[in-house]
């Protein structure tokens, strides 16, 4: 269910095999795992594995999480065999869930952590954190990209941090999910999934009511799960945005 990007690697690693399919035959091996499932987790053999990558929530496949014991598990079992975690946090990080990233909500330490999209507010950059051991291996010249560093994209950068901390938006990020998750009981939605603003309406009337919301101008998301609707709405949406997504919401659960 991971979804990783369109690059070569990242799609070595990709669920999805409609961008896949054509080149799976020049893959590296890689291997495909359970997420969320704590028992499969204990019983796999990790002495093989230069490294684990996994998405704290997967949100293509229909906002899928997994327990903090499952993360606790996949970092000890990382340790022990000498292979490094990755933590794709392109959509979980930068306050989405109400903490700067998603390791810190599971409080588990990866070894990387990719970051990107919110980060700079829509303009393009993406950034990769990482651990002060793995970083003792990295030599000059060994990363870099034609564009890394732009000025106009670090200043967009600084300043999406420092209105993130200015105007406490995790806080603010925090307090919308339990209004919407309170606003959205007794309707159509059967289950709202996720944390923070990283949202999955569940609903045996998805496709519906996505095509109601988008003649409303209000715009969510598919996911490869037929019944779940993604929505990521910006972390400083209002609380009055959020009522009127509700209103329309309970507008065509009075159709039904």
């Amino acid at each position: 269910g991971g979804w990783h990007g369109r690059t070569f690697l990242a799609m070595t690693v990709t669920d999805d095999r409609k961008i896949t399919e054509a080149f799976e035959s020049i893959f590296p091996e890689h291997y495909q795992f359970p997420f969320g499932d704590i028992q499969s987790l204990r019983v796999l053999d990790f002495s093989n594995l230069a490294c684990v990558i996994v998405e704290p929530i997967q949100s293509m496949s229909g906002i899928r999480t997994a327990s903090s014991e499952w993360f606790a598990v996949l970092r000890q079992k990382c340790t022990e065999a000498g292979c490094l975690l990755i933590f794709d946090e392109i959509q979980t990080g930068i306050g989405r869930l109400g903490q700067p990233f998603a390791s810190q909500y599971f409080q588990v330490r990866p070894d990387f952590i990719t970051s990107a999209k919110g980060l700079a507010s829509g303009i393009p950059i993406g950034a990769l954190m990482m651990t002060e051991t793995a970083a003792q291996h990295v030599k000059p010249h060994m990363l870099g990209s034609t564009f890394g560093g732009g000025p106009i994209a670090c200043a967009a950068l600084i300043a999406t941090l420092d209105i993130i901390q200015n105007e406490k938006l995790m806080e603010h990020v925090t307090r919308m999910h339990t209004y919407l998750t309170n606003a959205l009981k007794n309707t159509l939605i059967d289950e709202v999934k996720g944390i923070g603003l990283l949202l999955g309406l569940k609903s045996n009337r998805a496709s519906e009511l996505k095509e109601y919301l988008l003649s409303q101008r209000i715009l969510v998301g598919g996911s490869s799960d037929p019944h779940v609707l993604r929505l990521m709405p910006p972390l400083n949406v209002r609380e009055s945005s959020l009522e009127i997504l509700v209103e329309h919401i309970r507008t065509l659960g009075g159709k039904s």
